[in-house]
């Protein structure tokens, strides 16, 4: 049986792109620790990956074949992935000027850093976030965090989604950098179809600023209080369709056997 107290330490990192799922629903973020990664995102997950490899490329000054080349070389990394459909995506995202000119500073950049735990924390063991974090931009003498999406999702959905994740990012990046770093938006590049790549709607801009940060990661630290109490349930959601246990016909039998199981040992 996994030491929920573990959850969230250096054992068991949090990402930033699993914090949502943390605050949405509690007890399957604690499943994918207790039971292993559910496989969430399917061959949309992977085909936004292989446009992310396309586009770190460019950045990094490889030019169009070789984006692509690089693409297609590691589709055992992400070996759902529809390449048609991420080729497509990036060379719209490569014409774009807003894309070719940007100013790069940081590119598919590793950032690590700590959030001291909530009061209720029966650990007080400081909470670790790492993660990769997609770019960040010099925009007019600022530095701004910004985020490729390849979802289906209407885009102004995706921003909200993006909101915790841009947030740990924002705070990874400005001590990686020792600089504020500003949320700066995410690029959805399923919205060039159609039109000029370089005034089509792609980029969805934060309506927050680094001040809000600790607020917004706030949540995190009592989240994980929570999990690390033991105090497991479940949230129904949209989003339970990309989860293993899929419905609480499932989720809800796994979780009252677990409650009982841990109840029992700390009993005994």
């Amino acid at each position: 049986m996994k030491d929920l107290a573990q959850y969230g330490t250096e054992n068991y990192p949090i990402h930033p792109s699993g914090i949502r799922l943390l605050l949405t629903c509690p007890w399957r973020s604690a499943m994918l620790y207790l039971y292993g990664d559910d496989g969430e995102g399917g061959q949309a997950g992977d085909t936004g990956t292989a446009t992310h490899v396309a586009a770190a490329e460019m950045h990094r000054g490889a030019d169009t074949a070789a984006c692509l080349r690089a693409m297609s070389s590691g589709i055992t990394k992400y070996p759902r992935a529809d390449l048609q459909d991420a080729a497509a995506m990036f060379l719209s995202y490569a014409t774009d000027s807003r894309n070719k000119n940007a100013k790069i500073v940081l590119i598919e950049a590793k950032i690590q850093f700590q959030i001291e735990p909530a009061p209720e924390d029966p650990t007080q063991a400081p909470i670790q976030v790492t993660g990769t974090l997609d770019q960040v931009r010099e925009v007019n003498g600022a530095l701004k965090l910004f985020d490729i999406k390849t979802s289906k999702k209407d885009a102004l959905l995706i921003l909200h989604h993006t909101t915790f994740q841009a947030a740990a990012y924002c705070m990874g990046a400005s001590i990686l950098l020792g600089k504020r770093v500003e949320p700066g938006a995410v690029i959805t590049p399923r919205k060039y179809a159609g039109k000029d790549p370089s005034t089509a709607p792609v980029f969805w801009h934060f309506p927050w600023t680094f001040d809000d940060v600790e607020q917004i990661l706030n949540s995190v630290r009592h989240a994980i209080a929570n999990v690390r109490k033991g105090n497991l349930y479940h949230v129904p959601n949209a989003d339970c369709e990309w989860c293993a246990a899929k419905s609480p016909d499932i989720c809800l039998p796994k979780l009252q056997t677990e409650l009982k199981l841990r109840k029992s040992a700390v009993q005994k």
